[in-house]
């Protein structure tokens, strides 16, 4: 019996016996999901990370993965487990070991995303744009999505999750783009992640909030809450005025 544990913007999760199925609408592009799954195994080929590959199904719209259970580290972090933050840095710092595999440059990603959004405000674009163009490329495996929410704790380790947005960039723009998630949602260990973050890679706080900028702009071009929107925007006035 399948049972949903996941429902996303494109898709939905279901468990049955010890597999998981993230399936998709028809309607969903053929090639995006191609792609996520040429990604994936790409990735799952290429390094040492804990992460269990998607596989193909019979259907194009179904993709098959291990089921690895529920307990995320959003979910240990709401136990105080200790040092959690600590754990989500050094698997993020173990992902930027990993150079020049054949995925595609985020930094034009990003590029395109802003300068054709219709949600950004002309000065957002141009702030983001100018931020963007300080970052130097660099051919880095970055997740580009990397929150406690898409990290798995199974058999005492975690395991990541989700790699659709993965690419290769300077890894400072996976990092603005954990901090700003961890900025909106738990300010805290935001700052402990931020400061974490800067000691064991260099990178200073005030470049990592500066890079946030881009990150803040994709937010508010992925979300309709207004809320969120208004939060990121807040974000974008104010760090981009130091």
């Amino acid at each position: 019996m399948k049972t949903i544990i996941g429902k996303g913007r494109t898709s939905e999760v279901f468990k049955e016996d010890d597999k998981a199925y993230k399936i998709y609408s028809f309607d969903y592009p053929l090639e995006v999901i191609r792609e996520e799954l040429r990604v994936n195994q790409i990735i799952a080929q290429n390094t040492r990370l804990p992460m269990d590959p998607l596989v193909a199904t019979d259907s194009p719209y179904v993709l098959q993965m291990k089921y690895l259970g529920m307990e995320t580290m959003t979910s240990r972090m709401l136990k105080r487990e200790k040092n959690v933050v600590e754990d989500l840095v050094d698997i993020q710092l173990s992902i930027f070991q990993y150079k020049d595999l054949p995925l595609h440059n985020i930094h034009e990603r990003y590029h395109h995303r802003i300068s054709s959004s219709q949600k950004l405000t002309k000065e957002q674009k141009e702030l983001a744009l100018q931020v963007l163009s300080s970052i130097p490329f660099e051919p880095t495996l970055a997740h580009m999505d990397f929150h406690p929410n898409n990290l798995i704790f199974y058999n005492g380790h975690y395991w990541i999750i989700d790699w659709v947005n993965a690419g290769c960039a300077n890894p400072l723009l996976c990092v603005a783009r954990t901090y700003i998630l961890l900025h909106y949602h738990a300010q805290r260990r935001a700052q402990k992640y931020l400061s974490l973050m800067s000691k064991k890679n260099g990178w200073t706080k005030e470049l990592i909030r500066k890079a946030a900028i881009i990150q803040a702009a994709d937010r508010i071009m992925e979300t309709d809450e207004p809320w969120e929107i208004g939060f990121m925007s807040a974000y974008i006035k104010e760090v981009g005025m130091l």
